[in-house]
């Protein structure tokens, strides 16, 4: 079955992410930076999503790791939220 178009963008900031993985190194296949772009194969809409950095802090007892999640927090809804604005623009 077919899923449409599908992306998953790496948006990792380097340096926080460097942070994360010094603390806890298996952490990074969950690190909060994949940015899925998709749109189903009949849909008129394109869908912007992103992991909520506080679920790696779920999975970590770290101080750095909640660290970095609260600093990724804030950007990333940020940018979600500036997309969300775009809504109504056709591409």
């Amino acid at each position: 079955m077919p899923v449409g178009d599908y992306v998953i963008l790496g948006a990792c900031n380097p340096t926080p992410a460097s942070r994360a993985l010094a603390a806890e190194p298996e952490l990074g296949a969950q690190l909060p930076c994949n940015v899925v772009v998709r749109r189903g194969k009949d849909a008129g809409e394109t869908t912007v999503e992103a992991i909520d950095p506080q679920t790696t802090v779920q999975l970590s007892d770290s101080l750095a790791v909640r660290q970095v999640a609260d600093d990724a927090d804030a950007p990333l809804r940020k940018a979600l939220a500036g997309l969300g604005a775009l809504k109504g623009i056709s591409d």
